[in-house]
């Protein structure tokens, strides 16, 4: 019976039994919570009930390290907060929600409040508190009579402050029965997920706040695990010296091993489509290959949302999944298809929160369309985009989620996206609207930012420039331009940039010869864009100068030479088609009568034009530049590759071929190999002059009087035939041509003649 409508429970909480008074005051308590509650921020709530969980197998180092936490909770010297952290999309939800679901099942869970930034009642902080009290009510059922008296004795208790709230309906109440309660043996833990996505920053620091003061002054039984991103208020907070010792953190980064943990769910979700698909009878098995899920794992960058997204599209039964795998990897358009919806609305809300866009998507401009080899630190990037130092983490203070942003004192460290699916988003105009990075304006924004470090580093100011900016402004200018938009202030800029300075400036600042050689990698590209921007109108007359700089610029390249044979030799050399894939040895040779003389001209060739290092294929078409120049008496005066000069190498070159030193043993400092070499290139570049020398009677009867030897002993094969023969067929025509000019067979040409020759023996002319 009951009395005064009141009617007692027996409660068995950790082995204690509690006599808990249930009255109607009770009920009317609960009825006043409930209508505050968020019900959908619970862990098991019905509107989370497809939550993302840990795929089995996966996370499971994070999670035991998460579980050891909470199981040490109660002891002293236990950290009371646990931060779990990471780039948006990394699975911190998914682990919450985990953890959520094994220690509710294990009894540890005390509370629960999931945020959701579109979710009304989960969006900011007014029911937070109650939420978390009606959950105390159900887990540590002995609070209850002093949480139901705060409620039926301050009605309006929930337009109090938070701090109110948190003080009367959870730190009031745990502390009344704290002495004589084990609470080793109570739920302790409570779970806070996606705080950054509280909707009021201010917010976030302030639930925090109240947390640490409830267990620091007040000693609360209670451990708080808080998953969110780095955002800028939960950082200062984590940041503080007196917070650190209470909490501790864990960063979702590679030591957990993302990349295998997304491998597995992969795995195991593209089997669920070979089986249950309803075109999976179609699919060619194995589907889909290795290569094509290792490049899923490496598009992911430890980004779980990025995969589970691309296989809820690959997935799709409106679809088939071989033709959305070709639009993940772009190899077909997506049409009305949009298969990183999910991502998309992610990072247009992180970039939402952006107060000043256009200064950050220069800083996107410089991370996805500048020079990467030389990293990127916080002063590095300050100093090239001209912002004051502590600009930057102001600019990005809320895309911590997205980019890593190290602290200033750790200089080695570089600014980067977190994933490359970023990139592809900004990158797309379709799908980043707003956020758009349009890679033409971006070229144009760096360009002029390398103009203007460039114009800084005279030479009285060069030790004072931040050296890693000055060559990323010297490597890029070039690339810049030519994959730009251009402006007329682009071109003013240009027009009145010392550009002979800048192609000199490696030989006098940067140490490597690759160093040296990079920017020039991109000079024949830079060449095309200056003269497609000025074909129409060159009112700054950019062409004109650029070209005359850039001969001033080979000329004084080519001044470090001495002005001797040898040089001459490696000039006109340089000059013949085969003479790229013999430029390694061929300083070697030209010094093969005087060995010292090798380390010298190497010497001059680094501060030279770095001729030796033509081999690379990236650099053909800046050397087919200096050819040019070579060849063009108007642009290379004392210089220009003329007759004497080629008849000068080719009687050298002869005189190599026909001494004994490809007839005998091996001399002593040399080997097979680099005598090969070295016999390879006299017969490619002899052929080749021989080709290209008009008839010459001198050079005629020298190559008569020296006959070449039918064998060599490191040269065998149609390449030695072929320069035999040419060199005959050149005698012959001389000797026929003196004769009688008109002489029958004396017009056609040598190049006819030598590609019969090859014709009649069924020979190829390239014999490599």
């Amino acid at each position: 019976m009951q009395v005064g409508g009141e009617r007692n429970t027996t409660v068995i909480s950790g082995g204690t039994f509690t006599s808990i008074v249930q009255s109607d005051n009770a009920v009317h308590a609960l009825k006043l919570l409930q209508c505050k509650i968020s019900a959908g921020a619970l862990h098991d709530s019905a509107d989370r009930c497809e939550a993302p969980k840990c795929h089995p197998r996966t996370r499971e180092a994070i999670l035991n390290e998460i579980l050891d936490w909470a199981a040490d909770g109660a002891e002293a010297g236990a950290h009371p907060f646990l931060w779990l952290y990471g780039p948006a999309g990394s699975g911190k939800t998914s682990i919450a929600q985990t953890i959520a679901e094994i220690l509710h099942r294990e009894g540890g869970l005390a509370a629960s409040f999931f945020f959701g930034r579109t979710a009304l009642g989960r969006n900011d902080d007014s029911r937070l508190i109650p939420t978390l009290a009606y959950q105390l009510t159900l887990s540590i059922p002995e609070a209850n009579n002093d949480i139901f008296f705060v409620l039926n004795s301050d009605p309006v208790i929930f337009d109090r402050s938070l701090e109110t709230q948190l003080t009367k309906l959870i730190v009031e109440p745990l502390s009344a029965f704290r002495e004589g309660v084990p609470h080793r043996n109570l739920p302790r833990v409570i779970v806070i997920d996606g705080l950054d996505e509280c909707n009021d920053p201010k917010s976030q620091r302030r639930i925090l706040s109240l947390f640490y003061a409830a267990i620091q002054r007040h000693r609360v039984p209670l451990s708080f695990f808080i998953a969110s991103r780095p955002e800028h208020e939960i950082r200062t907070f984590f940041n503080q010296s007196h917070v650190s010792h209470w909490a501790r953190r864990l960063v979702l980064d590679d030591k957990y091993q993302p990349d295998a943990d997304i491998a597995i769910f992969l795995k195991a979700r593209f089997e669920d489509v070979n089986k249950n698909h309803p075109l999976a009878p179609h699919l060619s098995q194995p589907w889909p290959s290795s290569h094509d899920l290792g490049r899923l794992v490496r598009k992911a960058s430890g980004q779980f949302i990025y995969a589970s997204t691309v296989m809820k599209f690959v997935a799709s039964s409106n679809n088939w999944p071989t033709h959305s795998m070709d639009i993940i990897f772009g190899l077909a358009l997506p049409g009305s298809n949009t298969p990183f919806a999910d991502l998309d609305v992610l990072y247009s809300h992180i970039l939402s929160s952006v107060d000043d866009i256009a200064r950050v998507r220069e800083v996107f401009f410089f991370l996805l369309l500048g020079e990467s080899d030389f990293g990127a630190d916080m002063n590095t990037v300050e100093d090239f985009l001209q912002l004051r130092r502590g600009q930057l983490d102001m600019l990005l203070k809320d895309l911590h989620s997205v980019i890593y942003v190290p602290l200033h004192n750790r200089g080695s460290e570089s600014l980067r996206l977190f994933h490359a699916s970023l990139g592809d988003f900004l990158l797309d105009r379709r799908r980043s609207g707003r956020y758009f990075v349009d890679p033409e304006e971006g070229h144009s924004r760096l360009a002029r930012y390398c103009l203007r470090y460039l114009k800084r580093s005279s030479l009285f100011q060069l030790l004072e420039l931040n050296q890693t900016v000055l060559k990323i402004s010297h490597q890029g200018l070039m690339r810049h331009c030519s994959e730009c938009r251009p402006s007329q202030g682009l071109l003013k800029d240009l027009s009145e940039f010392d550009f002979e300075g800048y192609l000199d400036m490696p030989f006098s600042t940067f140490p490597s010869v690759l160093s040296r050689t990079m920017p020039f990698y991109v000079l024949p590209s830079f060449y095309d864009w200056i003269r497609v921007q000025t074909r129409k109108n060159d009112k700054h007359n950019v062409r004109y100068k650029y070209m005359s700089q850039f001969d001033n610029f080979l000329k004084s390249r080519l001044s470090q030479y001495p002005a001797d044979m040898t040089s001459g030799y490696l000039f006109t050399a340089s000059t013949l088609e085969p003479f790229s894939k013999h430029c390694s040895i061929i300083i070697r040779l030209l010094t093969i009568r005087d060995p010292e003389a090798f380390s010298r001209y190497m010497d001059y060739d680094v501060a030279g034009c770095a001729l030796a290092y033509a081999s690379d294929h990236k650099t053909k078409d800046y050397y087919k530049m200096i050819t040019d120049f070579l060849i063009d008496e108007s642009r290379a005066g004392i210089y220009f590759i003329e007759g004497t000069r080629d008849r000068n190498l080719a009687k050298f070159l002869y005189g190599v071929l026909t001494s004994d030193l490809f007839l005998g043993e091996c001399p002593e400092g040399r080997t097979p190999d680099e005598l090969r070499k070295m016999a390879e290139c006299v017969l490619d570049l002899l052929y080749a002059l021989l080709f290209r020398i008009p008839d010459d009677d001198d050079l005629a009867d020298y190559l008569q009087s020296h006959p070449i030897p039918g064998a060599l002993r490191y040269s065998t094969g149609v390449r030695l035939q072929s320069t035999i023969f040419a060199v005959q067929i050149y005698i012959e025509r001389n000797l026929a041509l003196r004769q009688s000019p008109e002489a029958p067979g004396s017009k056609r040409s040598f190049k006819d003649r030598v590609l019969f020759w090859f014709k009649k023996r069924k020979a190829r002319v390239n014999w490599d």
